[in-house]
């Protein structure tokens, strides 16, 4: 989940989610900072990343509740269909 930009948005919603879990211990007061390193390397290391809207987590939330079926597929790649 990533909602940025608005420390009080970002302490009560879990905004700057996949920084928190990569620094944990960082202050969420600080993670904004901490952005442009974060993107170089994903670049650098070929690792697609993307916002996403308040109403796509929100959907994206029930819709994995409802889902049965195991993702085998490494984060942040989706299976190809045959």
């Amino acid at each position: 989940i990533e909602i940025k930009g608005n420390l009080f948005l970002v302490s009560t919603t879990f905004g700057d989610h996949s920084l928190h879990h990569l620094l944990p211990t960082v202050d969420h007061s600080k993670l904004e900072l901490l952005y442009p390193a974060f993107f170089e390397t994903c670049e650098e290391f070929n690792i697609p990343f993307e916002f996403l809207s308040n109403w796509d987590l929100f959907k994206g939330k029930y819709l994995q509740l409802a889902n049965k079926t195991p993702n085998t597929a490494q984060p942040g790649y989706k299976v190809k269909e045959h």
